[in-house]
């Protein structure tokens, strides 16, 4: 069994924003909606129980194939469950009345007053399924005192620290979260407790944050990625994908 297979969305996108790992590929590929869709889904879904719908040059609440992909996936797997990582808060809705089962939703230091009253409507009122997903940088780390402050309620959420990608220093990524979450400044022995099996580290004081560094984690998992040029992968790194 596959951990989770991954359908990538192409396109043109008009969020381009700065923590994308899309970035790095848009110049270099022809970025469209994969036509091996149907077949990717057909030949996979029922080896696995989770499929994701992302995206590697557009958000794939962009795309008007994103809308099918649930109803389709569980035409070969009635059990599997289907999230989609978006940046467009809004869609959340629609998403859940396409079928599926989580939204993936991608914040930053630009979250708003009011984006932060619609995604607590959402979550405690409506019951959305919601996980928050944020790339924590050098550059934007001060904000997280400032959700503690004034968005408590997010760290009440599921939300998973994701660095950036591109930052080849792991320990100075892990260096950002650790010392922003736990206040740890260069007291790595016993950093392993904090692990999950999948190599993510989970707060005990935000049991529902986790830090997901995909270059480590990714290595534990067996995953499938359908990239929107129409390559199937089994990893993700992103550095590495203006290269194909």
């Amino acid at each position: 069994m596959l951990d989770y297979i991954s359908i990538l969305a192409g396109g043109s996108c008009k969020f381009n924003c700065e923590f994308c790992v899309g970035n790095s590929i848009r110049e270099n590929i022809t970025p469209h909606y994969s036509s091996k869709i149907k077949g990717f889904l057909e030949c996979y879904a029922d080896r696995t129980q989770l499929l994701s719908v992302s995206g590697d040059t557009s958000d794939p609440s962009l795309i008007s194939e994103t809308i099918f992909i649930p109803v389709e996936a569980k035409e070969y797997n009635k059990d599997i469950k289907v999230s989609i990582h978006t940046r467009d808060i809004y869609f959340t809705e629609k998403a859940m009345d396409y079928g599926y089962d989580k939204i993936v939703l991608s914040i930053d230091e630009t979250l708003s007053e009011n984006d932060y009253q619609t995604l607590v409507n959402y979550y405690y009122h409506y019951g959305y399924n919601i996980r928050l997903s944020f790339v924590l940088t050098s550059s934007n780390f001060w904000i997280i005192d400032e959700w503690k402050k004034d968005f408590p309620a997010l760290f009440d959420m599921e939300l998973t620290i994701r660095p950036d990608v591109f930052e080849k220093d792991e320990v100075f990524r892990k260096h950002i979260f650790l010392e922003t979450f736990l206040g740890i400044d260069g007291d790595w022995q016993n950093i392993e407790q904090y692990k999950n099996e999948y190599g993510a580290i989970v707060l005990e004081k935000y049991p529902n944050v986790w830090y997901w560094d995909y270059n480590v984690t990714n290595k534990n998992l067996d995953v499938l990625y359908l990239f929107s040029n129409g390559d199937i992968k089994n990893n993700c790194k992103w550095e590495n994908l203006y290269e194909n």
